[in-house]
């Protein structure tokens, strides 16, 4: 199998309008930055879909499609930042649909469509990212899963449909924001387990999570309701933009009673 597609070198590179399949990766990069990557289908790679990797920092991956690969369909892992996922057909991959994995911070996946993956969109080890205005449907699994020491991460303005629970919060995960979700035929909010190994705070998830079931907050605190989230617009060059919405006005916390 022919390994893919790797930049090592190359800022400011753009791919586009390409159909990758049958390879190793789809795309492997290392302290790559100012990338587009868009309008692409990436399907039946060896294993993952689209891998920006090591160091790899302002890139923008939108408009793909990704699909059918034997790992994970779009991952950014091992100190990455500022990488933005927008408006991304994610189905049917063996691993994780939309992932941010060690070490990846202020970056952002919105006006994703994730469906049919297992484990829809996850947060593993990474701190101070944004996923909103996502719709993840049809898992028999977690809509959007917090792991590892994961925190200061903001959830919120995403629909989630036909999944066995809405959101799982593991290990020591501590400090990330969960709110005004809308759930559809969500079996249950989800676990909500998690609290820093030095003592910080827990994972507020917030009572505005519209949903058809009856509502659990697993005791956590429950921020008001956040006003004046700018959710902005992207560049089209490449250059990063989040619109504010890494640093949205904070809602007010209630003590616990």
């Amino acid at each position: 199998m022919t390994p893919g597609l790797q930049y090592n070198s190359g800022h400011g590179s753009v791919i586009r309008n390409n159909d990758f399949d049958h390879l190793y990766f789809g795309f492997y990069s290392v302290n790559v930055g100012n990338m587009v990557i868009e309008n692409n289908k990436i399907h039946n790679s060896g294993h993952y879909g689209i891998d920006p990797h090591t160091g790899t920092h302002d890139m923008v991956i939108r408009n793909n499609i990704v699909y059918d690969n034997n790992g994970t369909a779009i991952i950014c892992s091992l100190d990455c930042y500022h990488i933005r996922f927008e408006n991304n057909i994610v189905y049917n991959n063996h691993g994780g649909g939309i992932v941010f994995s060690r070490n990846t911070t202020h970056s952002v996946a919105r006006n994703n469509y994730v469906h049919d993956q297992t484990i829809p969109i996850q947060i593993a080890a990474s701190y101070n990212n944004a996923v909103y205005n996502n719709t993840i449907s049809n898992t028999n699994t977690t809509g959007i899963l917090i792991i590892g020491d994961s925190s200061g991460n903001k959830i919120f303005d995403n629909t989630i449909m036909n999944a066995q629970s809405a959101f799982g919060i593991k290990n020591t995960a501590a400090n990330n924001m969960i709110y005004a979700n809308k759930l559809i035929n969500v079996k249950s909010l989800g676990i909500a387990g998690g609290s820093s190994s030095s003592g910080g705070g827990a994972n507020p998830v917030s009572s505005n999570n519209t949903n058809n079931i009856p509502m659990q907050t697993n005791g956590f605190n429950q921020p008001a309701s956040p006003n004046n989230i700018n959710q902005g617009g992207g560049n089209s060059n490449g250059s990063f933009s989040d619109g504010g919405a890494l640093n949205p006005q904070q809602p007010q916390q209630s003590g616990p009673n």
